[in-house]
């Protein structure tokens, strides 16, 4: 078993010089390159636990889960338990990166309970997710007799270059009615539908500065366009007619959702704390899900188990809620490997977020429990 060696340089909230530093060894698991950029801080009730990033971070993050990034590896390692005191501050910075603590908020973190789960192809790199009560597009033959027994279906974008797509999956077996390829060596990321005047899907590609609407009757590609910067998380906001993208930082860039061309750009920030006042932007921001007839944009923070909670209107954080332990034990698959939770689709009618995760072998159907705060 390897072992590499960190160093915690703890900050003070707001300027000055550094309190102290410190190294710690970490055994690692499986870390093709033995740098190590990062270190991942979660706050457990009386300590920290940590894993190893390797790849390109650009902020904080909220979970030490196992899994697999396309920037690089991401393995969990042992845990280091760092005895902390409450009065220090909650900010470290690790090479020049800043990683928060989920108490340093000081906001509401809710729970959740699950009211259902559907099965998930194991195999989908999910970025992006749609709920649909029945398929918007114009089923074959051969989808109505799959669609007889509940005409639920899921849009979904998934990752990976050669392996992206836009697919329709029937939502009560899991199974794919259509499937549109994602051409080289564009990698599929989030996903938005519009509804009018004309239905239409609107899908984000990572790197590759490319983005790509689909007729939503025929879900062939109508038209190809350029978009500055990384494509991470997209939705529609129906009362505001816009689709709000994310690319992986404090950043939402909000766009008209008939012409594509971008109206505002906002930062997502945490009120209320004057601890943080040089520093309250909320990073990281990954798929996200407007919730219609709601100012509550839901929001996942990339590699973590949480979701952020946005004020539209303010666009700050209105609270957190911990999604930990989502993925059930009976529903794991033996040998499989899963990777991060992505994918937010909200049911109108049920008044449920759907939610599943890369890899996962399971989509969930989830209801907030409003808990403590912080």
């Amino acid at each position: 078993m390897a072992f590499c060696s960190l160093t915690f340089v703890l900050s003070p909230a707001f300027g000055g010089q550094p309190l102290e530093g410190r190294s710690r060894r970490f055994s690692e698991t499986s870390l093709t390159d033995k740098s190590c950029d990062i270190v991942c801080i979660k706050e457990a009730p009386h300590t920290w636990s940590a894993s190893v990033l390797k790849g390109r971070p650009r902020g904080y993050i909220l979970s030490s889960t196992r899994c697999s990034k396309r920037l690089g590896q991401v393995r969990t390692v042992a845990s280091q338990h760092l005895n902390r005191s409450r009065s220090h501050s909650s900010k470290y910075l690790y090479e020049g990166y800043l990683i928060m603590s989920l108490g340093a908020f000081g906001v509401e973190v809710g729970s959740y309970e699950i009211v259902g789960s559907y099965p998930h192809d194991p195999t989908a790199f999910t970025q992006g997710l749609v709920y649909a009560e029945e398929p918007i597009h114009i089923p074959s033959d051969i989808e109505c007799n799959l669609l007889r027994t509940s005409r639920e279906v899921f849009y979904e974008s998934t990752g990976l270059v050669r392996k992206s797509s836009l697919r329709c999956v029937h939502k009560e077996t899991g199974r794919i009615l259509q499937r549109v390829s994602v051409p080289t060596p564009h990698f599929g990321e989030g996903l938005a539908f519009v509804p009018h005047p004309q239905p239409l899907f609107f899908q984000l590609t990572w790197s590759t500065r490319t983005a790509f609407a689909y007729d939503g009757r025929s879900l062939k590609l109508l038209r190809q366009m350029e978009f500055d910067g990384e494509g991470w998380g997209a939705t529609y906001d129906p009362l505001r007619n816009c689709i709000y993208t994310s690319d992986g930082t404090d950043r939402i860039r909000i766009l008209d959702a008939q012409t594509f061309q971008d109206l505002n750009v906002v930062q997502v920030r945490v009120r209320g704390h004057q601890k943080w006042e040089n520093n309250r932007h909320l990073w990281y921001l990954n798929d996200m899900e407007m919730v219609p007839d709601s100012d509550e944009l839901w929001c996942n923070i990339f590699l973590s188990d949480y979701i952020a909670v946005v004020d539209v209107t303010t666009w700050t954080l209105k609270r957190w809620i911990d999604l930990d332990g989502l993925l059930q034990p009976e529903h794991q698959l033996v040998g499989h490997e899963v990777d991060v939770l992505n994918g937010l689709a909200w049911d109108a009618r049920r008044q449920c977020m759907y939610v599943t995760g890369k890899r996962w072998p399971r989509v969930y159907a989830i209801r907030e429990r409003r808990s403590r705060a912080t």
